[in-house]
């Protein structure tokens, strides 16, 4: 009878090699500076889901944003905001309009960027169903950022609200897709 045994081309561990691979294209890579310098403005579709409102507890709506974005430098960036989503469930339906500015720390180092935020934000809503008319809040942010060219991006985010004096966690969640345009200002009295 021929025996035949199952020996492995490659006996040594492929952990230490991949990770020196990986850590050679971090550092080699030129980074990608995703918002240095130049403002982008970005739109946002998504879906929104409400935890706060009353009788049910839940309303699930869609939600769109407009942002723009300035970086500090390549890791830090300042966000300032607008959100509005609409919710309806039966005969109730409001409206959630937000605020907000944020902080925002990203990996940039290649043309995919990580990142996560925290933002201060004042929400409002209108209709029936919502909590207090003005409500302070505060939103988790977290997405990945893929820079397409040096003036066009797309991204994919959530964002977890905890509104004060609202007992459930989160009090509001986006979960949406964004465009993004960078645009340059420049020097206009340069020649």
């Amino acid at each position: 009878m021929l025996r035949t045994s199952y020996r492995p081309l490659c006996t040594r561990p492929a952990g230490p090699l991949f990770s020196l691979l990986l850590l050679g294209v971090v550092l080699t890579a030129r980074p990608a500076l995703s918002a240095i310098d130049d403002p982008w403005l970005r739109a946002e579709v998504g879906a929104a889901y409400a935890c706060f409102a009353e009788p049910e507890g839940r309303h699930h709506g869609l939600a769109g944003t407009v942002d723009g974005l300035y970086g500090i430098n390549s890791a830090w960036v300042i966000r300032a905001g607008y959100l509005v989503g609409e919710h309806r469930l039966g005969d109730d339906d409001f409206q959630v309009h937000q605020l907000s500015i944020a902080p925002r720390y990203q990996l940039d180092f290649v043309a995919y960027v990580p990142w996560v935020e925290l933002s201060p934000a004042l929400t409002h809503t209108l209709g029936d169903g919502g909590p207090e008319p003005w409500t302070p809040s505060v939103a988790l942010g977290f997405g990945f950022d893929w820079l397409i060219d040096p003036d066009w991006s797309m991204s994919v985010n959530t964002h977890l609200h905890q509104l004060f004096g609202v007992d459930r966690t989160p009090g509001y969640l986006t979960v949406g897709v964004r465009v993004g345009y960078r645009w340059t200002l420049g020097d206009p009295f340069a020649p």
